[in-house]
């Protein structure tokens, strides 16, 4: 696998929600949200028992490039997970056709891991089309194990979902 060294994760903000939708609409296998979701990934709720986390991997421009010819970082992929009590729930990933096979999901895979062990969060499931082959390698690269099967779960096509959960404790 060719990684790209210059790659940078960082926590979503109200800005990027236009990227990640246009992001979002070209992945047939990504769970497609409406605007007004990914607004409520910046609202805070006091009185929520769950927290929704986003983070954005974008290209990090080359810094010596020519003075005045400064590159805007563009989207790479991002991935949301839902914190409620000390479990995790990963919600969506969706990498640039571009930037697949390149390492970007293994280093947001690495960031969620990583917060997720710092807030105490005992374990992180998700579920995936069982026909997301790439996807369900890396997860079982990542230590993640199938714990069940949702039958006919998705549509469009209809498809069984494969469950996965990792613990961390």
């Amino acid at each position: 696998m060719r990684r790209n060294p210059n790659v940078r994760i960082r926590r979503a903000a109200p800005a990027d929600i236009l990227g990640i939708m246009s992001l979002e609409r070209q992945a047939a296998s990504g769970a497609h949200w409406p605007r007004q979701e990914y607004d409520r990934l910046f609202l805070s709720d006091p009185g929520s028992l769950s927290e929704r986390r986003a983070w954005i991997a974008e290209d990090d421009p080359d810094p010596l490039a020519e003075e005045g010819k400064q590159q805007q970082p563009k989207l790479l992929a991002f991935l949301i997970a839902r914190v409620t009590n000390d479990e995790c729930e990963l919600e969506n990933v969706v990498v640039d056709v571009n930037a697949r096979r390149k390492g970007v999901a293994t280093l947001l895979l690495a960031q969620l891991l990583h917060h997720s062990q710092e807030f105490h969060v005992s374990s992180i499931f998700l579920e995936v089309r069982e026909s997301n082959h790439a996807a369900r390698r890396l997860y079982e690269k990542s230590g993640f194990e199938i714990v069940g099967l949702r039958k006919n779960y998705y549509s469009q096509p209809r498809e069984n979902a494969v469950l996965y959960r990792r613990n961390l404790c």
